[in-house]
């Protein structure tokens, strides 16, 4: 299959290591980006997660050293570089799924969600019957506030797919966004059922109930989610704001002290009595990753 789009961003100077692995990998005979910048879009949330694939080519094949290059540049919160870097992979390797998949990812965390979305539906014109890629376009109009969209198309991803509870998570966070609250609650509980005990569902599930004032259950599945072998900080940060909100401060305080380090615990109660003040529900964990 040719390259099926063609990138619209302008070329901006990497991060210090991305730079370094760039480099080695034009050394090694790739050519440089060359890119135009879209319409600037709505930023998204910043996904925790770090893309988990390994790479398909050998260490002294240039395209190793693309695909760590994107993944450095990822870690380091400069998703537009790695965005690009994905991009170049693509370029020659268009169909290489997990330089799709982060091209999508990091397109989103770097506000440009409309040049992910002509992306996929370019491979999507190819590839129509493809769940994931259909998902794929379902969080791309959820970064951009387009949710009644992103619910038709995260629907057609699970009919598609015969259901995966990310799509079901992805589908909760949807009906969230839309005050569909006992739809979200259906969607969650499918994915739990698929998933069970996956700290992203509880994260985002327990702030779903904090949203319609369902406490006791807001806390359940805060705490069910920090007790997971998979916890991220943003879970223990879930719970804690949870507390906090009910002004319960000494409660939020002691469980970080008791569960992360010292310097964690200090920052995210700094964090968590910031979000307090704000009446906006903070740190859902980015159901678009």
């Amino acid at each position: 299959m040719s390259a099926p789009f063609e990138s619209k961003m302008n070329f901006f100077p990497l991060s210090t290591f991305a730079t370094t692995l760039f480099c080695v990998s034009l050394l090694a005979g790739c050519s440089t980006l060359g890119l135009d910048t879209p319409e600037k879009t709505a930023p998204t949330e910043k996904s925790q997660d770090l893309p988990a694939e390994t790479t398909a080519f050998a260490k002294d094949d240039p395209r190793f050293f693309l695909t760590e290059a994107a993944k450095i540049a990822e870690s380091e919160g400069n998703s537009l570089d790695a965005m690009k870097i994905y991009k170049k992979i693509l370029d020659t390797h268009p169909d290489y799924q997990p330089a799709i998949f982060g091209f999508s990812r990091t397109g989103r965390e770097s506000g440009q969600a409309k040049v992910v979305l002509a992306y996929l539906y370019e491979l999507l014109s190819q590839q129509d019957n493809n769940s994931d890629y259909v998902a794929e376009t379902a969080k791309a109009h959820y970064s951009l506030a387009q949710y009644e969209t992103a619910l038709k198309q995260v629907d057609k991803a699970l009919e598609t797919s015969g259901g995966k509870w990310e799509y079901y998570s992805l589908r909760g966070a949807i009906c969230d966004k839309l005050s569909r609250s006992d739809d979200a609650a259906l969607a969650y509980e499918k994915a739990l059922d698929l998933a069970p005990g996956h700290p992203k569902i509880l994260n985002n599930y327990a702030m779903s109930r904090f949203l319609v004032k369902d406490l006791k259950r807001a806390e359940q599945y805060a705490v069910q989610g920090t007790q997971s072998k998979q916890a991220t900080l943003q879970n223990f940060q879930t719970y804690a704001t949870i507390l906090a909100k009910q002004g319960r401060y000494k409660e939020a305080q002691d469980f970080l002290e008791t569960n992360l380090n010292k310097k964690q615990a200090e920052i995210m109660m700094r964090y968590v009595k910031n979000q307090t003040a704000s009446p906006v529900l903070w740190g859902r964990t980015n159901p678009s990753s």
